[in-house]
């Protein structure tokens, strides 16, 4: 059976997009990578187990847990705001600090970076309300040796994100 000339363009335009779109995907990866904005973030690591990826580490920052005393806070503080998500503005000193959190991306001074993330509203605590963020880059993944080493490490690196428009991801581990 012979294919008419447009059905066979039409077959190599659907083959072709799927190839774009999958080198579009990868190129966003590397992009981050070369083009995003550096920021250093302290860590507290624990080390969990996933039957499907195997072994990672999953890391707490100083930048998951922040309280309404600390920072500016321009979201609804309540139960239902709970894992809808946040922009986050972090300070780009030695450490990434949180300064505010907003519903709608905020345009920020060049010492600022916005990273996007999941809120978790906590309630009243000993220092005000308490809120807990999620930004996706908590979980690296590593070989079973590499992951003993990093728990052993406990507090000894740091690690190093790459912020970019379109994306946010771990780059490396600096050990201290």
């Amino acid at each position: 059976m012979m294919m008419t000339k447009k059905r066979k363009l039409l077959f190599y335009s659907f083959i072709g997009i799927q190839v774009l779109v999958l080198f579009f995907i990868t190129f966003t990866h590397y992009a981050t990578e070369w083009y995003g904005e550096e920021i250093r973030l302290k860590t507290e690591p624990i080390d969990p187990r996933d039957l499907f990826y195997g072994d990672y580490v999953t890391l707490r920052y100083d930048i998951n847990n922040v309280s309404t005393n600390d920072v500016e806070v321009n979201v609804p503080l309540d139960d239902s705001y709970n894992y809808r998500p946040v922009y986050v503005v972090i300070e780009k000193k030695d450490y990434g600090k949180v300064v505010s959190i907003h519903n709608n991306k905020p345009n920020v001074a060049k010492h600022h970076a916005v990273l996007k993330a999941r809120m978790q509203y906590w309630g009243k605590g000993s220092r005000g309300n308490n809120i807990h963020l999620e930004y996706g880059f908590e979980r690296y993944y590593a070989d079973s040796e590499t992951a003993l080493e990093l728990e052993k490490d406990y507090g000894k690196f740091d690690v190093i994100i790459k912020v970019s428009p379109w994306g946010q991801k771990i780059s490396r581990l600096d050990y201290k």
